[in-house]
């Protein structure tokens, strides 16, 4: 069976967008959504916490925001639901000019509330699944200097880019580039 549909303990993970967990009163399924951060939402968004642990590898929601909205570049801004409780923060952009059919998952938290049960994988899912869907990229790619992270990503088949633009990112930013798709001969 492939590792996108299977079952362990009581999480569905994707290709479906739903969960189950009883810990944090959400206690029957529930479906994944997302929603433009706005001046509705803003607020409840940049108060929202990776953790302890989190933190040390994210940008504050704060940041996040402001960033976005100030390049210009907010339309991949989305607060994460479960049913109508906010459990994270996703933006997704273009990666450059140069290269228009590449999109960069730039930011990817969850509240620390919603860590260590499965989420991560299962939201991470839902989010290719809106990138594929909305912007019909040429590929995805993403970085993190995080191990939990890093196995998140590789599980949904990223792999590390091992090129001259991975190595130059690595030293850069000191973190991991990884694309959904290997496509270094082509760029």
């Amino acid at each position: 069976m492939s590792s996108l549909n299977q079952k362990r303990s009581g999480i569905l993970y994707w290709p479906s967008i739903y969960f189950s967990f009883k810990k944090h009163r959400i206690y029957r399924m529930s479906k994944i959504s997302f929603r433009p951060v706005t001046e509705d939402n803003w607020n409840a968004v940049v108060q929202l916490y990776a953790g302890k642990e989190g933190s040390k590898h994210v940008a504050p929601n704060t940041h996040t925001v402001v960033e976005a909205f100030a390049s210009g570049l907010s339309d991949g801004l989305n607060a994460i639901y479960a049913n109508k409780i906010l459990i994270g923060l996703v933006w997704y952009r273009q990666w450059n000019k140069r290269w228009p059919g590449i999109i960069f998952i730039s930011r990817f938290m969850l509240d620390e509330k919603f860590q260590g049960k499965g989420l991560g994988t299962l939201v991470f899912g839902a989010i290719l699944r809106r990138i594929l869907r909305t912007c019909s990229p040429d590929s995805i790619w993403i970085s993190a200097d995080s191990e939990i992270a890093l196995h998140i990503y590789r599980k949904a088949g990223f792999v590390e880019r091992t090129d001259k633009t991975g190595i130059e990112f690595k030293r850069r930013f000191k973190e991991t580039l990884l694309c959904l798709k290997n496509e270094t001969e082509a760029i």
